[in-house]
């Protein structure tokens, strides 16, 4: 059995950082997390969002790459890379990836919180908040954590979002 290491990076943790605005030790923390478990997909995963959304696709696109990689089935990766796309202007990939998530909806569980930030990232908003009252009404693991996260900053001042995290007992 393998002994825990009470000092072995927490892969979150960069998440949290970068959520408060420290980018630098966020990416420090992804880089030391990885060091310490490869390949982790939550990880990898977490990274390429903040490496897109710092204007670094293409190594964001490596970063979901190889979280797809280890963890073919993860179809929060696939909403995140789809993001990704959405945020970069190739929305072709995007829905591409929307298609699939939901081809695979009947059998596999799809977040429509993380569907619903695809569609912040293609600016249909619209669209984006009928999946968030889908995430809303079938309560969905990814919503609370759509409150803090860096793909809902286009909709964050919306009156729709704060009434949505007012529903949920989240106020910004």
């Amino acid at each position: 059995m393998r002994e825990l290491d009470p000092l072995a990076p927490v892969p979150f943790l960069g998440t949290l950082y970068a959520e408060t605005g420290d980018e630098e030790r966020a990416f420090g923390e992804w880089e030391r997390s990885l060091a310490a478990s490869p390949g982790h997909g939550d990880t990898l995963s977490q990274l390429g969002i903040h490496q897109c959304a710092t204007g670094r696709r293409d190594e964001a696109l490596v970063s979901f790459g190889q979280a797809l990689a280890g963890h073919p089935d993860d179809t929060r990766v696939a909403a995140a890379l789809a993001w990704c796309h959405a945020k970069s202007g190739d929305a072709a990939a995007a829905r591409k990836l929307l298609a699939d998530l939901e081809r695979r909806s009947p059998t596999q569980y799809v977040d429509a919180a993380y569907v619903a930030l695809v569609y912040v990232g293609l600016g249909e908003l619209e669209t984006a908040f009928e999946w968030f009252d889908r995430a809303t009404a079938v309560r969905a693991v990814g919503l609370p954590l759509a409150a803090t996260d860096v793909r809902s900053e286009p909709v964050r001042d919306d009156a729709r979002f704060e009434q949505l995290l007012d529903r949920i007992g989240l106020s910004l």
